[in-house]
């Protein structure tokens, strides 16, 4: 596929649905295309009064970046540069500024992560389609169609 998408931004989150994601949106990469893997991650609020925190905290530092480092294999060998982050923030939040940090061209994301809410988009799709700074494809995932 030719295109001239030159940077993507992609949201992953190690699911078996993201890796369908991370597969599309190399589709839509040139090989030249600068890609970047977020796995944006939440710290529940209320336990940032409790002790453990600061060990809660780096801890799921270090999972994100695990899970978020494993994808770069799934890319194979590119041109392009590939870089993987991991944030704490609220995904859909935390890909629009990685996206307009990298000038990105697109955005490629499940319509669902690892939420449990069922709906046909999930609210960080939804959040995201209304604030990004540039297209985003939003992949079907869990068997939806279109």
């Amino acid at each position: 596929m030719s295109t001239d998408i030159r940077e993507v931004v992609v949201g992953y989150d190690g699911s078996e649905h993201a890796k369908t994601v991370l597969e599309t949106a190399r589709r839509f990469a040139s090989e030249e295309a600068g890609v970047t893997i977020v796995y944006a991650f939440r710290v529940p609020p209320e336990t940032k009064y409790y002790e453990f925190f600061e060990d809660l905290l780096k801890a799921l530092r270090g999972d994100a970046q695990e899970t978020v480092e494993s994808a770069r294999a799934l890319l194979g060998d590119r041109d392009g540069e590939v870089r993987c982050e991991a944030f704490e923030g609220r995904p859909a939040e935390v890909l629009a500024k990685v996206a307009r940090e990298r000038g990105a061209d697109l955005i490629v994301m499940g319509t669902r992560g690892r939420g449990r809410l069922q709906s046909a988009v999930g609210s960080t799709a939804l959040d995201l389609l209304h604030g990004a700074p540039c297209p985003v494809l939003v992949v079907p995932t869990n068997g939806e169609t279109g």
